[in-house]
């Protein structure tokens, strides 16, 4: 299923789990910590294999996307209202961005 290229939908309630979701990320003590040179290497292989200037592992908290890890984008974290990975935990199914320079969210 592909996310619609129209407007962007209205903000979705947080799932109901999605306070444990958080608990349990922060209980692995990572959120602005440090480089970590292994996960910087996954980072640098995912853009390479899908030939993309851009490719992040990123952490949601309650109120931003922190990035672990981050190629082609200056900013270490982001609201998390414009989040692409926010939209996929609230949503249900696959949600793929198959441009996000289109891409109205």
């Amino acid at each position: 299923m592909m996310a619609p290229m129209g407007p962007s939908p209205p903000a979705r309630a947080p799932h109901a789990d999605d306070a444990a979701r958080v608990a349990e990320l922060r209980s692995f003590d990572v959120l602005d910590g440090a480089a970590d040179t292994d996960i910087d290497a996954l980072t640098r292989l995912a853009a390479h294999l899908c030939r993309a200037p851009v490719a992040a592992v990123s952490l949601v908290d309650t109120d931003r996307q922190w990035f672990l890890s981050r190629l082609g984008i200056t900013a270490r974290e982001t609201p998390r209202g414009v989040s692409f990975c926010s939209h996929a935990i609230e949503g249900d199914g696959i949600f793929e961005v198959p441009d996000a320079r289109r891409d109205p969210r």
